[in-house]
């Protein structure tokens, strides 16, 4: 295995966090969950996206302009 695979920033890093971030879009009142409930998920999937970064790697991505 390349060890680029195993550092973050690949697509496959982000599956958790973007089907968190769905689940958060399409929740509502009626729905009968806790909006917590995905929130929380969210953020426990957004720790593990940053826990695999690499100390001192650059995360601010800004743009020119």
């Amino acid at each position: 295995m390349n060890r680029a695979d195993d550092e973050p920033g690949h697509p496959e890093d982000l599956l958790a966090l973007v089907g968190c971030a769905i689940d958060l879009d399409g929740w509502d009142e009626g729905s009968g969950v806790c909006v917590e409930a995905p929130k929380e998920a969210a953020i426990e999937a957004a720790e593990e996206l940053l826990t695999k970064r690499r100390p001192g790697e650059r995360t601010d991505r800004s743009f020119p302009g």
